[in-house]
């Protein structure tokens, strides 16, 4: 099965090669070929990191391609801003399957909101396969919130003191020290540079 594998990726590779030599590195066909690559690992040799470095490259390309105000083809911007969205889906499955339930609602919703802007309705296959995505994050975070809360129901009377400070438990399970005047100023914070960093994925055409 590996050299099956190394077979086919190395078929890919040399695809890719071609096409960037025959067509130049800012093209559909390149962006295809690198979202191809991003399948294959994330579904066939199960290297996540592999598959969001290809579908991440597969994504500037796209977007490139649909901000080029030097191109004229508006078709062309509409097809790769419809790839870009099923791009970020991808990227979201990529997250899902590294346990960053995050970042996958981000990729998730950014390629919601491109399809949206681009006036696809919830019942395309496209759009309702990322509507599907975002049901299954919303799953897994209402049976997390339930456990926090039966958590929090059994621990709410003796929580641990460290300085005059409270220590909670973070998302990742560490303990952090608050206070009442600083509680939630840090993760707030954190998640809107998060977001916003994570937004750049949204072609400026479509914001």
């Amino acid at each position: 099965m590996a050299i099956i594998e190394d077979a086919l990726i190395d078929q890919y590779k040399n695809e890719l090669y071609v096409r960037r030599i025959d067509l130049g590195d800012y093209h559909p066909s390149v962006a295809e070929t690198l979202n191809s690559i991003g399948l294959h690992h994330h579904h066939r040799t199960n290297d996540q990191t592999e598959a969001l470095r290809y579908h991440t490259d597969a994504l500037q390309i796209l977007r490139h391609l649909a901000e080029d105000e030097s191109n004229p083809d508006d078709e062309l911007k509409r097809k790769c801003n419809i790839e870009s969205a099923i791009t970020l889906t991808d990227i979201g499955n990529v997250h899902k399957s590294m346990g960053d339930c995050e970042m996958a609602m981000k990729s998730y919703t950014a390629a919601l909101d491109v399809f949206r802007a681009l006036r696809m309705k919830d019942d395309h296959p496209r759009v309702a396969a990322t509507h599907r995505c975002i049901e299954r994050i919303d799953r897994i975070w209402t049976g997390e919130q339930k456990h926090i809360h039966h958590h929090h129901v059994i621990t709410q009377r003796k929580r641990p003191v460290k300085n005059g400070k409270e220590i909670t438990a973070g998302r990742g399970g560490h303990g952090n020290e608050t206070s009442g005047g600083d509680a939630g100023k840090n993760g707030d914070a954190s998640s809107a540079d998060d977001l916003n960093k994570f937004y750049c994925y949204l072609p400026s055409s479509l914001m």
